[in-house]
């Protein structure tokens, strides 16, 4: 997988689920931290660190295909 911007990798996993929004992305206290992405600064970009939803956790491969 190409190097994304956190952004759009969030973008990406908006497009698989449509009920998250930007808010599920921001820690807490401001937002739901549904979602936490990170980016270990190794080259590969961000990836899914945490998934605090009842929902499928995509793949990366689906996340790709979203980008």
């Amino acid at each position: 997988m190409a190097i994304k911007a956190g952004d759009d990798v969030c973008g990406a996993i908006m497009k698989i689920h449509d009920s998250l929004t930007d808010m599920d992305f921001v820690p807490k206290p401001e937002g739901n931290e549904k979602v936490v992405l990170w980016d270990d600064g190794k080259g590969a970009g961000p990836y899914i660190k945490e998934w605090n939803t009842d929902l499928a956790k995509p793949t990366p491969e689906e996340i790709e295909a979203q980008l």
